[in-house]
């Protein structure tokens, strides 16, 4: 299994087609007067390859947050899926595009905050933003 990509969004839906609805796509900042602060909703799209023999198994994506410094943060968030075979190329692997939402996410400080991608105990990539401090009035 691979990632062939992955980014933070504001909103988004994965149909069952594997089309994807997205609000605020490449989120790669927030911006907060004051912290904590809180972001009601992200949004991790990831799409997943999976090879031939991984096709029609169980997998689970889960994501884990690290805040600066490295440290665990907030209760991992998790999804169950199956690759389809390739409808057109039984012989060849298939992709499978993931939705994961955390809701009113904690901020505590600016910084980096990575999400790393696993299925299983692999690593497959990750994605982050910076939390970063703005003045009063400025836009956010």
């Amino acid at each position: 299994m691979k990632l062939e990509f992955a980014f933070l969004a504001s909103s988004g839906e994965v149909r069952e087609d594997g089309l994807m609805n997205v609000l605020a796509g490449g989120m790669d900042q927030v911006k907060a007067p004051s912290y904590p602060a809180t972001h009601r909703t992200f949004c991790i799209i990831a799409r997943l390859r999976a090879e031939p023999i991984e096709i029609g198994q169980e997998y689970v994506l889960t994501s884990k947050v690290f805040r600066p410094g490295g440290q665990p943060w907030v209760p991992d968030v998790s999804l169950s899926f199956k690759v389809k075979r390739n409808a057109i190329h039984e012989d060849r692997g298939n992709y499978v595009t993931c939705c994961l939402i955390y809701y009113e996410f904690l901020i505590p400080e600016p910084g980096e905050y990575v999400f790393r991608l696993y299925v299983g105990d692999n690593e497959l990539g990750n994605v982050s933003f910076d939390a970063l401090l703005v003045e009063k009035g400025q836009k956010t």
